[in-house]
């Protein structure tokens, strides 16, 4: 007996250009219309088509403070804000392509909010969040998340093995969610890493990194977790220039490159991965791309986005940067396109005020 159509009287791809069609946001209801409706939004073959008819959507997901507002006409300077109580933590949705702002949903047993300082990735169409200081005692966490874009909801992961840590560099390739160096509670600069299998909750350990890397940068391009800067215990908050890369291939580190980075070595929070080159915020006021052994300037940063910057995919091929003027000034986003030989042009993305907190974490995802 033939399986009925995915919409009765209708072709099957026809229904396919429908379904395909959906914003990323109601995959969750359509998964529960039917079973075959289900095994089509969840098939990889389903994404690939959604992906290459351009109907797939790029969200910048990011992790930030939640202040309570005084309201801008109580205030002296209405270009900033002043936290009126405890400030908690969550996760917010940027579509850079409608200038959009959403919530996820919380997590189940954080009520007050995300850990501080977590890293997130994204792992097909998960969102992982590793780590954290506990919200409540500002602890570190070896607590992992993961929420599912397909179904909606969050789950626990399997907890990050000893030492609990701290300022760790985090990528994610297809599969896995890398994570290398950081700081344990005695403040002692780690150079041990390992990785986390999503589909199987496990973690698995790698080769221990050829230094000590405290508050390194991680991200993941062409097959290989690249870890940039931090510093040893010896020298706390002295940054170093190098860099290393572990190849997922052969599963080993490759040689350090002592001078990969430029001076702006406390500049690698900004660090991220767009088409197999990597950006980085410059001099404070420029993006950078690595290009051979040096840093070429692709751009130069709106004046009130030059603060706390943090750099992420927006999808086609754009850059998305998050910043403020000062420190404890409003955020403001902008979406900017390299083109060969020309500058990058910013397009602002309104921020509505119950997005203004703090960012320490950003990443994106294409759904």
């Amino acid at each position: 007996m033939d399986a009925p159509n995915l919409i009765p009287g209708i072709p099957d791809e026809i229904a396919q250009e429908c379904l395909i069609r959906i914003p990323y946001d109601s995959f969750p209801s359509v998964r529960h219309v039917c079973r075959q409706w289900k095994q089509e939004v969840e098939s990889n073959p389903f994404h690939s088509l959604r992906k290459a008819s351009g109907l797939a959507q790029t969200v910048v997901i990011s992790a930030q403070s939640e202040p309570s507002l005084i309201p801008a006409s109580e205030q002296n300077d209405p270009k900033s804000y002043t936290a009126s109580g405890p400030i908690s933590y969550h996760l917010a949705l940027f579509h850079p392509d409608t200038g959009k702002w959403a919530r996820l949903p919380m997590v189940p047993g954080l009520p007050i909010g995300i850990p501080l300082f977590c890293q997130l990735a994204t792992v097909g169409r998960k969102l992982v969040m590793v780590g954290g200081w506990k919200p409540d005692t500002w602890a570190a966490s070896d607590w992992v998340f993961v929420y599912d874009f397909m179904t909606g909801a969050w789950r626990s992961g399997a907890p990050v093995p000893g030492p609990r840590r701290s300022f760790f560099a985090c990528a994610a390739s297809e599969n896995l969610v890398f994570v290398a160096g950081g700081h344990d509670d005695d403040k002692n600069a780690l150079k041990s890493a390992m990785a986390y299998d999503v589909s199987s909750d496990t973690w698995i350990p790698l080769p221990d990194m050829s230094v000590e890397r405290d508050e390194p940068k991680g991200v993941f391009m062409d097959g290989k977790f690249l870890v940039a800067g931090g510093y040893v215990t010896a020298e706390q908050g002295r940054f170093r220039r190098s860099a290393e890369m572990f190849d997922s291939m052969s599963w080993t580190w490759g040689p350090v490159e002592e001078n990969w980075l430029d001076e702006d070595v406390k500049a690698t929070h900004s660090c991220m991965a767009l088409n197999g080159r990597v950006y980085k915020m410059k001099e404070g006021r420029y993006v950078a791309v690595r290009e051979g052994d040096t840093w070429r300037v692709a751009g130069e940063v709106p004046e009130d986005a030059r603060v706390s910057t943090r750099l992420a995919d927006a999808g086609d091929r754009r850059l998305a940067v998050v910043g403020t003027s000062c420190h404890g000034g409003v955020p403001v986003a902008y979406v900017a396109r390299e083109e060969v030989g020309k500058m990058m042009t910013w397009q602002r993305m309104d921020m509505p005020p119950e997005f203004w907190g703090h960012i320490h974490g950003i990443c994106s995802m294409e759904l």
